[in-house]
């Protein structure tokens, strides 16, 4: 059973997405709250959450230390942020701190249980107006890599196939497959070993100093 905390200052919302889950049979909702102060008491009481719907614009609430301070004391929580908001720098700076998924309010009620299964499961789910992130910094293109995506092309990068990946990562190696298909796409690269050199080229990942360079399978 995933246990689900539900935050966000709107009741219709937070009782939209509970009237749906109601139904759903291997999630359940532990708690719900209307602002910051209630987010952390409700937590208190529910220690074993699995995953966090939070939105990010509520009054008095500030996301940005929220976060890191989520994580910190709930280190096997997974949060999953609800919002109208889709802000390219909100997007960028809240994956850099570790969300697991940036989902936006116009998402039917219907996604909600896909969204939570793929964040409860170590993935992460970007609504499909996010999930290619695209920014102009210094001049040169930038792709958005979700979390796990990166760990896999950075682990590409250094020459390691799909099943020695999936292994230190805890996944299946179809899994890592369907992760690199996933950047491919994003990097509009036609293959993996291109894939690769375009993400070591972008600096979206490093190869460091004594590590094998990337010699394709």
């Amino acid at each position: 059973m995933i246990e689900v905390v539900i935050v966000d200052d709107h009741p219709l919302l937070r009782a939209g997405i509970i009237q749906t889950l109601e139904h759903v049979r291997d999630i359940r909702v532990v708690g719900e709250a209307n602002n910051g102060d209630e987010l952390f008491s409700v937590l208190r009481r529910n220690p074993s959450t699995d995953v966090l719907l939070l939105d990010v614009q509520m009054p008095g609430f500030k996301v940005y230390e929220a976060v890191p301070q989520l994580r910190a004391q709930y280190p096997y929580l997974k949060i999953l942020i609800v919002t109208a908001f889709d802000e390219r720098s909100r997007i960028l700076k809240l994956v850099d701190l570790g969300v697991r998924g940036y989902m936006l309010k116009d998402e039917p009620f219907t996604k909600y249980a896909h969204a939570i299964r793929q964040v409860a499961e170590g993935g992460t789910y970007f609504s499909s107006a996010v999930a290619h992130v695209a920014i102009m910094e210094n001049g040169k293109e930038a792709i958005l890599l979700t979390p796990r995506e990166h760990e896999v092309m950075a682990l590409a990068a250094i020459g390691l196939a799909s099943p020695t990946i999936g292994l230190r990562l805890g996944i299946s190696s179809k899994t890592v497959d369907t992760y690199v298909e996933r950047a491919i796409r994003k990097l509009g690269a036609s293959n993996r070993t291109t894939a690769v050199l375009r993400a070591i080229e972008l600096g979206l990942v490093q190869v460091s100093a004594g590590e094998n360079g990337y010699e394709g399978e």
